[in-house]
C-alpha cells in the first residue's frame, strides 16, 4: 500500500500549521534538537536569522538563550501565524531560502532547522544564507539524514482533519551539503548525527527506520573576503 502524495512544502506546511506546535514535536524533531543543541554556539547578544522558522519555537530558544534580536523567515503564512503566538517579540517575514530578503552581513550566525530538505537548489540556499552573514559569522544547519530514506523514512504528518500527508523532501548527501557550504563560502567546524529511540518511532514504522541516524547537524563559518573569493562565492 502506498502512502500519501507529497505535497510541496508551503502548501504542506500551510496545512500543518494548525497542528504543529502538538504533533510537530515528536522523535525526529527531538533528535534534531539534540544534534543543534551539541554544535549551537552561545548566542548571547547575537543578531540571528531563523530561515523556515516554522512555529517559532527556535526563536523562542534562541532568545531565552540570551540572543539579542532574532528574525524568522518562513514560506508558509500558516507557519508564520504561529511564529507571532509563540514569539511575539521577533519579526517574521515570508520569504524563500533561495531569495533572503536581507542586506549582506546583517547577521552574526544563522540557524535552519529541519528545512533545507524541503528544496532542491541546494547551492542557491547555501549561497543565500552564507551572503547574509558577517565575516566569521555561524551558520547551524539541520536536518533528516540522508541516510534515513533508504530506511524507509519519510516526512509525513496528519492534518487537522486527521488525514495522513507527506511534504515533499530531497536527501542531499551529507557530503553533497559540505561541498555546497564551502562553494558558498562557509568553512565546516563541525558535524553531529543523532538517532531516535525505537520506542519513540509511531506504530507500523519499518524495523530498520531505527537503525541509523536520523537526523544531523552541522556549524560552518562564513569566511574572510578573500578566501570567499577563492572558494568563488559571489556574495
Amino acid at each position: 500500500m502506498t502512502g500519501p502524495a507529497d505535497l510541496p512544502a508551503r502548501a504542506a506546511y500551510d496545512r500543518w500549521s494548525r497542528t504543529y506546535r502538538v504533533t510537530g514535536r515528536n522523535a525526529l524533531a527531538d533528535a534534531a534538537e539534540r544534534a543543534v543543541m551539541a554544535v549551537l554556539p552561545a548566542p548571547s547578544g547575537m543578531d540571528l536569522l531563523d530561515v523556515g522558522c516554522g512555529d517559532g519555537r527556535w526563536m523562542a530558544i534562541l532568545r531565552r538563550r540570551g540572543a539579542a534580536r532574532v528574525f524568522g523567515v518562513d514560506l508558509s503564512r500558516g507557519m508564520l501565524d504561529a511564529a507571532r503566538r509563540q514569539a511575539p517579540h521577533a519579526p517574521v517575514a515570508a520569504a524563500d531560502m533561495r531569495r533572503l530578503p536581507f542586506a549582506p552581513a546583517t547577521f552574526d550566525g544563522a540557524l535552519h532547522a529541519l528545512a533545507l530538505g524541503h528544496v532542491r537548489e541546494l547551492g542557491a540556499a547555501m549561497a543565500a544564507v552564507a551572503c547574509v552573514l558577517r565575516p566569521g559569522g555561524w551558520l547551524v544547519l539541520a536536518d533528516v539524514h540522508p541516510t534515513a530514506a533508504a530506511r524507509g523514512w519519510r516526512r509525513t504528518f496528519r492534518d487537522a482533519d486527521g488525514a495522513s500527508r507527506a511534504v515533499r523532501w530531497y536527501p542531499h548527501p551529507l557530503a553533497t551539503v559540505v561541498g555546497a557550504c564551502l562553494a558558498a563560502g562557509l568553512q565546516v567546524e563541525r558535524v553531529s548525527e543523532c538517532a531516535v529511540d525505537p520506542r519513540a518511532l509511531p506504530s507500523g514504522a519499518p524495523a530498520e527506520a531505527s537503525g541509523g541516524p536520523a537526523a544531523y547537524a552541522l556549524r560552518a563559518r562564513r569566511l574572510g573576503s578573500a578566501a570567499r573569493r577563492r572558494a568563488g562565492a559571489v556574495c
